[in-house]
């Protein structure tokens, strides 16, 4: 089995073997991009939305590629069987991915852009006060030095609240 496999990459060109690791890291490096933490100055540059789902589509679109790479390289090598569609394939396999990619990138881009832009930002429930700026948030939600004052306080905050005014009072006499 190995050296059925070390004779398979043997016989393929060297720079289809390298291109194809290369669009493999390519689509491994947009992935990452994509699933990272989402306030970068370059995301905030572009919008959350558009980054994150216009990097997936490239994604996919890699994905793609790179399938269809090792589909040809099989093909070449007689290991993959062919299909009925070969005499198109043949023909039109490089524009056909140019093409698609390119349609691929418009799609993603074009519309995503357009949603980014013209979408209503939805404003969640809540208002949580953060050094005198008002910012708007979900319910329950609590973070460093950020107090909720909700129309409703749960027991627990007015316990936490108590038990802050008695430390303080403590501290100071």
């Amino acid at each position: 089995m190995l050296s059925q496999l070390a004779a398979f990459i043997q016989s393929v060109k060297g720079s289809i073997l390298l291109s194809w690791l290369l669009m493999v890291l390519m689509a491994a490096a947009l992935a990452l991009m994509a699933s990272g933490r989402p306030r970068r100055p370059a995301r905030r540059w572009f919008g959350d939305f558009f980054v994150r789902w216009g990097l997936a589509g490239l994604f996919l679109w890699f994905v793609f590629f790179a399938l269809w790479a090792l589909r040809e390289v099989l093909a070449q090598s007689f290991v993959f069987p062919v299909g009925p569609i070969q005499g198109f394939i043949e023909n039109a396999t490089l524009w056909g991915v140019v093409l698609t990619g390119f349609l691929t990138i418009t799609f993603f881009g074009g519309t995503l852009m357009l949603q980014a832009l013209f979408s209503k930002a939805e404003v969640p429930e809540g208002v949580v006060y953060y050094r005198q700026e008002v910012i708007v948030t979900p319910q329950r939600i609590a973070g460093r030095e950020v107090f909720a004052h909700l129309p409703e306080e749960p027991p627990e905050l007015r316990e936490e609240a108590a038990a802050r005014e008695a430390l303080s009072a403590k501290r100071r006499g």
